[in-house]
């Protein structure tokens, strides 16, 4: 018989690539709720700042894990934002809002913070790169 450990890793490694945003979460839940422990103790929306092919900055929203054993990671791509209702997106957006003061930006390719959170250039960062 499969343990429940097994069937959380099985539904892991199968979904954990194919969805993102709100499904994953879900997908964090029932693996936590299997196994009685969570493999990441958090995970936030975290703006990233790349490089374009003409060596110019433009940023981007990812999702930014703070793993149980202190380690840190992020979605490789950025993340599509994506809701099934009006009021699901307005949440989703203001997650990010908060998250952008909070955590800042940081770069994509070291994860080391490039700015912070409360520094206003962030906002007029990005304008620059949507004109």
């Amino acid at each position: 018989m499969t343990d429940r450990r097994q069937i959380a890793d099985e539904l892991w490694a199968a979904f954990k690539d194919k969805w993102d945003g709100e499904k994953k979460f879900a997908l964090r839940a029932i693996k936590k709720h299997l196994t009685g422990r969570d493999d990441m103790s958090s995970w936030h929306y975290q703006i990233m700042q790349h490089i374009d092919d003409n060596g110019e900055p433009y940023l981007a929203i990812h999702e930014f894990y703070t793993m149980h054993d202190g380690k840190e990671g992020w979605t490789q791509k950025a993340v599509p934002i994506e809701a099934d209702t009006l009021s699901e997106m307005r949440k989703a957006l203001l997650a990010i809002l908060t998250d952008i003061e909070r955590h800042g930006v940081r770069d994509a390719k070291t994860g080391l913070v490039v700015q912070t959170g409360s520094d206003s250039n962030v906002a007029h960062s990005a304008e620059r790169h949507a004109q």
